[in-house]
């Protein structure tokens, strides 16, 4: 898939300008490539939500996702916790979670708040097609973003919290990522635009500068 050449060759070219990680200039094309992605609900309660996430790819085919989600306390703050399976056309969910296996969300005022356990930070590290595709979707499916965009986003995180985990990692492995609702609101602006566009993503607790 050319989507992870792009991202192997960035993480290869990236290693000398952490803290500011810059993605391939030819990622941004990958919005004109890409549809949106397909969200399709099946089940939307206060607890649980449930549903499909189909993310065009690349080559012309499609991959389809299953996103199950529940409301859980971790810490004393209310979060959400979800499991991705990929999917058949005809329906058939896969037995095991691809990724966002012990991992979990939230939102505040400010924007979302995501938690990478030790298990998905050590699928991540793969940066296969599979997990960045899963990753690409379940971004569109909580935030809204375009499949395009979302993908890329997936994609530049991903990257950086691998070849940045050394340094902004939790004691147990875990890492911490917040975006902002104002960063959110501009990436899809950004993609956009001619040249490279920097946005602020929060790497544990620092303000780290990535590249699209």
């Amino acid at each position: 898939m050319r989507m992870l050449s792009l991202l192997t060759a960035f993480m290869l070219v990236s290693v000398a300008f952490i803290p500011v990680v810059s993605a391939q200039s030819e990622m941004k094309t990958a919005e004109d490539a890409l549809k949106k992605v397909k969200i399709e609900i099946v089940t939307d309660t206060e607890d649980l939500k449930e549903g499909y996430s189909t993310v065009p790819l690349e080559d012309g085919t499609e991959q389809k996702y299953f996103v199950r989600q529940w409301k859980t306390e971790v810490d004393g703050k209310q979060v959400w916790k979800f499991n991705v399976f990929e999917s058949s056309p005809e329906g058939v969910i896969a037995r095991d979670a691809v990724f966002f296996r012990d991992s979990y969300y939230w939102w505040d005022s400010g924007g979302i708040h995501m938690h990478f356990g030790p298990i998905d930070m050590d699928g991540l590290s793969s940066l296969s097609s599979e997990v960045i595709g899963s990753f690409g979707g379940w971004l569109a499916y909580v935030t809204g973003l375009s499949g395009g965009v979302a993908l890329i986003l997936a994609g530049v995180i991903g990257v950086a919290m691998i070849i940045t985990h050394w340094y902004y990692r939790n004691a147990d492995g875990s890492m911490d990522v917040y975006i902002s609702n104002t960063t959110l609101s501009l990436i899809p602006v950004y993609t956009l635009l001619p040249g490279s566009q920097p946005i602020v993503v929060r790497l544990g607790t620092h303000d780290v500068i990535l590249v699209l």
